[in-house]
């Protein structure tokens, strides 16, 4: 074996190496730079405020004579998918939305709001809603 396959195949060894440190690295500092400030799959979390705050997640329906009904979520909701709703996960609201648009007939309009409080004591609120489609029953 010559001076010059074993430089090369350290050198390739080496490159593999560093672009796999680099990948490793990238995909949580992407989190950083863009995207849902709530979303943390790629995130390191051991520097992350968001799981710092307390969440409480309500359910809301909007009847046909326009009266809103709180829903109680533990009845028909796992607590896995309780606490993914209280980090605020856009995609898994708007999911659960559908899903009790289509379960929950008469109801005409389905609403999310999740009250937070934060380490410092603030407060922070977000709500996610959405007009059921279709004819009532």
């Amino acid at each position: 074996m010559s001076v010059f396959s074993i430089i090369q195949s350290r050198v390739t060894s080496n490159t593999i190496i560093i672009l796999y440190v680099l990948l490793q690295a990238s995909l949580p500092v992407s989190y950083y730079i863009m995207g849902d400030r709530n979303d943390e799959r790629f995130a390191w979390r051991m520097f992350s405020m968001v799981r710092m705050e307390r969440c409480r997640p309500e359910l809301h329906e909007k009847l046909s004579d326009g009266n809103w009904r709180v829903l109680r979520h533990g009845a028909f909701l796992h607590p896995a998918w309780v606490g993914v709703v209280a980090r605020k996960r856009k995609p898994v609201m708007k999911a659960l939305l559908w899903h009790l648009c289509e379960k929950r007939r008469p109801a005409l309009e389905m609403r999310i709001k999740v009250d937070c409080v934060g380490i410092e004591g603030v407060k922070n609120h977000s709500s996610l809603q959405l007009r059921c489609p279709g004819e009532l029953p």
